[in-house]
């Protein structure tokens, strides 16, 4: 979550936070990003492979955790 804004009361600070969102969605939500960039993310992130992708994470973590562990 993001701070929005911070004001003191008293002796004690009050903040206010923005909801929670990923960095992606974030990056979405950018004025300064051309929409043909936004397209594009979004093209790329709809064409992942999700299982294949932990797969290969587990495996690498396996792996540097056997690197790790003499």
């Amino acid at each position: 979550m993001k701070i929005i804004s911070k004001e003191r009361i008293d002796s004690r600070g009050a903040k206010k936070y923005d909801g929670a969102k990923t960095p992606f969605s974030r990056l979405l939500e950018h004025k300064d990003i051309p929409e043909s960039v936004k397209a594009e993310l979004i093209r790329r992130k709809n064409s992942l492979d999700w299982e294949s992708l932990l797969i290969e994470t587990q495996r690498l973590q396996s792996k540097l955790i056997s690197l790790a562990i003499p």
